[in-house]
């Protein structure tokens, strides 16, 4: 017959395993965190050493070989220049790449 000293050390054993067993089965019941979702961040690289601005001027030229007239508001920022124009008789602000020329976004 086992005594009841020898059955403490197999009962607790077994407690610990079914404990852990139970923890690990709890489901993860809280909302989600606002920290999770982040929005998009664009980062905007500054141009390598030695890489060439456009001047306004030529900003406004392949602007105009676009299509876009009534170019105004141009201002450098960063990588890009952000403008005002007219293209198809419809208003529009752009970003444009200012190493390129090329435009990036319109809105």
């Amino acid at each position: 017959m086992l005594r009841k000293a020898s059955l403490m050390p197999i009962v607790a054993i077994v407690a610990l395993a079914t404990g852990s067993f139970a923890a690990a089965q709890t489901p993860n019941t809280a909302p989600p965190s606002s920290t999770t979702r982040t929005e998009p961040r664009v980062i905007e690289t500054p141009p390598p050493s030695g890489a060439k601005i456009l001047s306004e001027d030529e900003i406004r030229a392949k602007l105009q070989l676009e299509g876009y007239t009534n170019v105004n508001e141009l201002q450098l920022q960063g990588v890009n220049y952000e403008a005002k124009a007219t293209k198809d008789g419809r208003n529009v602000n752009l970003t444009v790449d200012a190493r390129t020329g090329s435009v990036r976004s319109t809105y």
